[in-house]
């Protein structure tokens, strides 16, 4: 079941803790990560900006961002 997340709270499920933790682990001691946990996350990742450009739109600034700050100059 798809649910929209605009007006919902950002809840950090134990599932997400543990690939947290394994994640630092990993960048602590060089060990690979799992490709397992790897997809897990990209595909969460994935659904997420899927919603958010649903939600927002494409949210394309850093270019005029990039322009202006270079105009300060």
């Amino acid at each position: 079941m798809t649910t929209s997340l605009q007006n919902t709270p950002f809840v950090l499920t134990d599932e997400m803790k543990e690939e947290f933790d394994a994640v630092m682990l990993s960048t602590k001691t060089g060990k690979p990560l799992d490709p397992e946990l790897c997809l897990r996350i990209r595909e969460r990742s994935d659904r997420l900006a899927a919603e958010n450009a649903r939600i927002h739109g494409v949210q394309d600034i850093a270019v005029e961002l990039i322009r202006s700050v270079r105009d300060e100059e």
